[in-house]
């Protein structure tokens, strides 16, 4: 899961961060672990995430950073989203969220 400061811009600091120490945007995140841990909240947290919203915020690989969270315990359920593209045409996305029966066990 290689940075990509290319698209994010190198040598960028941190900012933006929440009360939980983690930048508030994953694309704020300085490193691969941050990335992960930021992850990991988001879905504690209830959230979905997204494999292009992944990408976006510098993970080149999301479907080996969830791998590795569900190696680490996480119970994580696959999804597929339909959304809109910036043209309006419907696509199909790969998303994430923490399965049901773990969602409050967490």
């Amino acid at each position: 899961m290689p940075h990509r400061d290319a698209v994010r811009g190198a040598g960028l600091a941190p900012r933006g961060v929440g009360s939980s120490g983690l930048p508030v945007k994953l694309a704020y995140c300085g490193s691969d672990e941050q990335r992960l841990e930021w992850i990991r909240a988001a879905l504690v947290r209830g959230g979905t995430v997204t494999e292009i919203g992944l990408w976006l915020g510098g993970v080149d690989e999301p479907k080996d950073a969830i791998r590795a969270l569900i190696l680490e315990g996480l119970r994580i359920a696959t999804f597929r989203k339909n959304v809109k593209d910036a043209a309006g045409r419907d696509c199909t996305v790969m998303a994430w969220r923490l399965k049901e029966d773990t969602a409050h066990a967490v």
